[in-house]
């Protein structure tokens, strides 16, 4: 989903606020869970390739988190 309006209980919270949805591939959302998981580097680079892909064909943002694995 592309950045939007926040919105809280069916209202918008405010006039000025944007919320950023975090991108997922399946279950997961960010590389610790990518790690977590054991998903295949294959998959996953193609994921960010599509994801890349996407955001330049339709001029639009999207956002993952990308914070490595923690230890």
């Amino acid at each position: 989903m592309a950045p939007t309006q926040t919105y809280r209980d069916g209202r918008k919270a405010d006039e000025d606020g944007w919320s950023f949805p975090i991108s997922h591939l399946g279950r997961v959302a960010s590389f610790e869970e990518i790690s977590r998981d054991r998903l295949p580097d294959t998959q996953v680079l193609q994921w960010l390739g599509d994801l890349s892909d996407f955001c330049a064909k339709y001029h639009t943002a999207r956002l993952f988190y990308s914070h490595p694995p923690g230890g």
